[in-house]
């Protein structure tokens, strides 16, 4: 875009660019920042590529210290890259004769098995502190969704190493805060399931520490709690039920079953609504890694706020 101030000068203005990104909650037990460290470091040591959906895969390209000498807890970038595996040996179609092509056409076909085509390139961003990621969601016409990253980490995350040394790690696609609220606000519930596994605690003063110690105390990793109405009644969930159910959605899931206003029978779950915001940003003037991480502090801060409730 170009604006004219007079008729002997142009200004040139930077087009807004917007960023859509997403989060994700990770947990292990034991934790500390320098296991999450060293838990991406392995991961991206054995290079997997994980089969996202049909011909789409995914490897991790790189993980860093965000700024050069900073301390383990600070934290850290990295990129997701997302690409297409052709099945060279499969039928062919030749789209000038409008025929499959030929085994003498496809004797021609030369591509490297280390080539890959269609590739887009993600940013992430970690806290180890929070064990909170945040990831870009789009990068031009490709994209990466919340589904496709949960496989992802779960995938570079059960290499037969990583669970050696670390055990089970948690992959949860964080959802809207607001958006558990509103579940449970609705009319006619009949039916709550909150599945928690321990959490990992950010803040000492945090619900979810509360809750990780008695889970530590009983010797529990996974609770899975069903709320039930009485017949004909719907539950009316109070400030401890929708605390529970903040913490499970962070760590677990959330869902509702309830009787609308046209007396049909509704399933609603906090996997449905994963967190997806879209932010403008000057690319002169922010990078996409700076405001991912912006996004992942201020995302950190609204999870402990709400946690202290």
């Amino acid at each position: 875009m170009i604006l004219s101030r007079n008729k002997g000068t142009k200004i040139k203005m930077a087009r807004a660019k917007k960023l859509t990104y997403g989060a994700v909650n990770i947990t292990m037990h034991p934790h500390s920042p320098e296991k999450y460290v060293e838990l991406f470091r392995m991961a991206r040591k054995n290079a997997s590529n994980v089969n996202l959906r049909g011909d789409s895969f995914a490897t991790l390209s790189y993980f860093y210290p965000y700024k050069k000498g900073q301390v383990i807890s600070e934290p850290f970038e990295g990129e997701i890259l997302k690409y297409t595996d052709i099945d060279v040996n499969g039928d062919w179609f030749d789209i000038v004769k409008k025929d499959i092509a030929s085994d003498e056409e496809k004797e021609r076909i030369n591509i490297p098995d280390n080539l890959k085509p269609n590739v887009a390139r993600f940013s992430f961003v970690f806290l180890p502190a929070s064990h909170l990621l945040v990831y870009e969601m789009q990068d031009k016409s490709r994209h990466l969704t919340s589904r496709q990253i949960e496989n992802f980490l779960n995938g570079i995350f059960s290499h037969e190493r990583i669970i050696e040394k670390f055990g089970k790690v948690n992959v949860t696609i964080l959802t809207e805060p607001d958006s558990v609220e509103r579940m449970l606000s609705l009319k006619g519930i009949t039916c709550i399931n909150m599945v928690t596994r321990r959490p990992n605690p950010d803040d000492l003063a945090s619900a979810e520490s509360v809750m990780q110690k008695r889970f530590k105390r009983i010797g529990v990793i996974e609770e899975d709690k069903t709320y039930k109405s009485e017949r004909g009644q719907e539950i009316k969930p109070d400030g401890e039920l929708k605390q529970d159910a903040l913490i499970a959605s962070r760590n677990g899931e959330v869902s509702i079953r309830r009787i609308n206003e046209a007396g049909l029978v509704e399933v609603h779950a906090s996997s449905d609504v994963p967190l997806q915001r879209v932010e403008p940003y000057d690319s002169d003037v922010t990078s996409v890694s700076e405001l991912l991480l912006l996004r992942a502090k201020s995302l950190a801060d609204e999870f402990k706020r709400l946690l202290r409730k």
